[in-house]
Order: structure tokens, then C-alpha cells, then sequence
């Protein structure tokens, strides 16, 4: 867990990273953060090398802190986006990664406004 955390703030700092590329790999935090709450609910430990080593190794199940690993995760979700308000949500500045997407519009409101600059 700590593993992970940390190369995420590694992969965050220097001189050539951008605001699109930070956001991203937040984004991509939180969602890992999902999985691995969903596999802890599921009884999976795989997505934790060390605590499943110990598990398997020892014989014993995580079953008494399952909750305690579930809140854990869910708290520090919580306050990843406490943090990152912004890099949860889809971006106005989209345009800006891609400048030739398109947004289908409205044909109907397109066609009126041809015809309203026709007959003025």
C-alpha cells in the first residue's frame, strides 16, 4: 500500500510533469483505491503482496480486520478527494488534451441558427 502511495508522489513531482498528467494519475489513485476496497470486500488480499504473503504463510484469515482495511481505504479515498476536488470530475479544459473533439450538437438548434442569420 505504502509501495504504491509512494511512487504516486514520486510520479507527481519534477520539472516535466503537467497539471493533465497529475490529474490523470490521481484520477487513476482513486479508481485503484475502488478495486482494491471491492477486493478486500470480496475476501481477495491479492492486490496487497505483503499482507497476503502473511495470510498465506500463516494459515490465517483477515476476516476480524477486513472492516478496519475497508475504512482505512475508504478514509483515505475521502481524502484524496477532499484534496483533489477537481481531478475526480471531468475537465472544462478537455479541449485543451484534445483539441478536435467534437461535441455532437443539437442538429435542430443548429438548423435554426442558420436560419435565423438567413432571413434577417
Amino acid at each position: 500500500m505504502f509501495t504504491k502511495l509512494n511512487e504516486t508522489n514520486l510520479s507527481l513531482q519534477g520539472k516535466n510533469i503537467t497539471i493533465f498528467q497529475a490529474r490523470d494519475k490521481i484520477k487513476a489513485l482513486i479508481k485503484k483505491l475502488d478495486f482494491w476496497i471491492q477486493c478486500v470486500e470480496e475476501d481477495d488480499f491479492s492486490c496487497f503482496p505483503r499482507l497476503n504473503q502473511f495470510l498465506v504463510e500463516n494459515e490465517v484469515t483477515a476476516t476480524l480486520h477486513q472492516d478496519k482495511i475497508k475504512e482505512h481505504l475508504k478514509s483515505l479515498k475521502s481524502e484524496l478527494t477532499k484534496y483533489f476536488p477537481n481531478f475526480t470530475e471531468d475537465s472544462e479544459d478537455a479541449w485543451i488534451r484534445d483539441p478536435f473533439t467534437v461535441e455532437k450538437k443539437n442538429q435542430n438548434r443548429y438548423e435554426q441558427l442558420i436560419m435565423n442569420c438567413y432571413w434577417r
